[in-house]
């Protein structure tokens, strides 16, 4: 819905069944019930009031507050992403930001009782000291894990998501909008955290799952790459390129759950000896290796 109100039914058509066959949406939003599909759940019902600009004011913020604080609530480190959904709305709907603020509360609040009545204070969560304790990685290196890396790097798994970055980058100007801007900077900002994680590459996952709820903000910049995009008869190819390998991909990490390519790809190696830089980890490198060990 939020795609075809900023490029029409037929490029946002496109644009959705990238999304959820060229992206970690199958293989881990729609698998293994991590809670970071109830963030992406969210962070999905944000966006889709920020493009009705139809609504009254504080119909749009209710709707941005209560997606954000879902996806806060499920996940409070998506705070940094949180921030970027309260710019844009800044940007698009500024008299809606008060009830953001009230509706976004109510989840979060009762995070906050949760905590406090389980953990004993209201800060506190089931990951103990690791919660402070478990940012040891260097920036640089889990940055280039998390986007490069052969066993989790999200452009080299789902490269089509390259056209979504373009858009991002050029907010106010053909198909994006404005509050791409702040969106787009806050994804950065949260895969600067994410990166800074002792296990960036997210354990026994299928796919890169510590970026996975900025995937909506990608899925829409999609679409808007990807209407730009393919007006220039030269990128056509590249994009068609980039989809086919995303769609490879992700039906390999959604579909490949057998040994040996689990071990191979979706455990990267497990807890105790992780591999996310093996070539031998990418999961179209697994998926020819197991094929081609079978022939006679």
């Amino acid at each position: 819905g939020a795609a075809r109100r900023l490029v029409g039914p037929e490029f946002a058509a496109a644009a959705t069944a990238l999304y959820v066959l060229g992206t970690p949406v199958l293989s881990v939003i729609a698998q293994a019930l991590w809670l970071h599909t109830g963030a992406a759940l969210g962070f999905s019902l944000a966006l889709l009031a920020l493009t009705r600009t139809d609504e009254p004011p504080w119909r749009v913020g209710v709707m941005v507050g209560l997606g954000v604080g879902m996806a806060v609530a499920c996940r409070p480190i998506d705070v940094v992403l949180a921030a970027g959904f309260a710019g844009a709305l800044w940007l698009a709907r500024p008299r809606a930001l008060g009830w953001m603020a009230a509706a976004a509360a109510l989840p979060v609040l009762l995070l906050v009782a949760y905590q406090w009545e389980v953990f004993g204070s209201p800060l506190a969560s089931g990951y103990g000291a690791e919660a402070s304790e478990g940012w040891t990685t260097p920036v640089p290196l889990g940055v280039l894990g998390l986007l490069f890396s052969p066993g989790r790097g999200l452009l080299l798994h789902a490269p089509v998501l390259l056209v979504a970055v373009a858009a991002l980058l050029r907010p106010g100007r053909g198909s994006s909008p404005r509050w791409f801007l702040p969106l787009g900077l806050s994804l950065v900002t949260f895969l600067c955290v994410m990166g800074h994680w002792h296990s960036w590459w997210g354990g026994s996952s299928a796919g890169n799952r510590m970026l996975s709820e900025g995937l909506p903000i990608l899925g829409v910049a999609l679409a808007c790459g990807l209407r730009e995009a393919w007006q220039r008869r030269s990128l056509r190819a590249p994009v068609v390129a980039f989809a086919a390998i995303s769609v490879f991909t992700s039906a390999g990490l959604t579909f490949g759950i057998r040994e040996p390519l689990w071990v191979q790809v979706m455990s990267v190696g497990g807890e105790d000896n992780p591999r996310p830089w093996d070539p031998g980890t990418h999961p179209l490198v697994a998926r020819y290796r197991l094929l081609s060990s079978r022939s006679p």
